[in-house]
């Protein structure tokens, strides 16, 4: 089943449903797949899917269980950083030499700073047993009364609000980074939702606003790596130019998506605050 939930069936069982969903996933791909690089891929997307729901529905679980879990996961996409991490460095590089040739040069130091296979495949061993732990939990919990997803779509709607505003007030890579993590959840939780037509109205246009951080973020990374690596001046502050381009476009963007009271947007999407 695609990644939405039913609006018409109870909430405990759609949170419990996709996450088994999304377990099941990540687990045919700790074994079998395509290339290396999309099983981590897939899982990783996976286990954010699976702590957005977790967020989505965080009123429906006792908070020690609503904890647990997210920790779990959000522990369990770590092991597998240092190989994602690499790839999006060299994509990002790759990218950026279209443009200026001095970062292919970076190319062959950031493949040789790559996790092998072997070391990934190892990795990718404890992350199946934790997921195996995670699935046999996910079928002994807890729920409290039904409490929908109100509350928890609404404390992530104004976290992406107010992570937009700080990043606005102070600008600095890390504050683009946190609201790019902030209006990833935002857009997961529209897009369990969207068929609810507010939410699949505004879904297109806060994936674009994620998209234009996580490739900001991109170059934050890969400027911090060339700066580092002894990378010379005049090309860390090429990447840190066109990051902050992005950046500006990103605000222009992103604050009047999350203009919104928060009045309009419970009409819109039928709840309350």
């Amino acid at each position: 089943m695609a990644f939405k939930i039913d609006l018409y069936a109870p909430a405990n069982q759609e949170l419990a449903r996709v996450i088994r969903e999304e377990l099941t996933e990540s687990l045919v791909n700790t074994t079998e797949g395509k290339s290396l690089a999309e099983r981590v891929h897939s899982i990783r997307r996976s286990l954010k899917r699976i702590r957005a729901s977790l967020r989505l529905f965080r009123a429906s679980l006792p908070v020690k269980t609503y904890r647990k879990e997210n920790r779990w996961y959000r522990d369990t996409g770590r092991l597998l950083s240092r190989y994602r991490d690499g790839e999006i460095l060299q994509l990002t590089a790759a990218k950026w030499g279209e443009s200026q040739p001095e970062a292919n040069l970076w190319l062959e130091k950031l493949r040789a700073e790559q996790a092998t296979e072997l070391e990934i495949e190892k990795v990718l061993k404890e992350v199946r047993q934790r997921l195996l732990l995670g699935q046999a939990r996910c079928g002994k919990w807890k729920f409290l009364e039904a409490a929908g997803f109100a509350p928890g779509f609404l404390k992530t709607y104004r976290r992406a609000e107010r992570c937009g505003r700080e990043a606005e007030a102070k600008p600095s890579a890390l504050k683009f980074h946190v609201w790019r993590k902030r209006v990833k959840y935002h857009g997961f939780h529209l897009k369990l939702l969207r068929d609810m037509e507010f939410a699949a109205r505004r879904l297109e246009a806060v994936e674009a606003l994620g998209k234009l951080l996580g490739t900001a973020h991109d170059l934050a990374v890969l400027e911090e790596w060339a700066k580092a690596n002894g990378v010379e001046k005049a090309s860390r502050q090429s990447l840190r130019a066109r990051r902050r381009q992005l950046e500006q476009e990103a605000l222009e963007a992103g604050i009047p998506l999350f203009a919104h009271g928060i009045q309009v947007l419970s009409e819109g999407l039928n709840l309350t605050s």
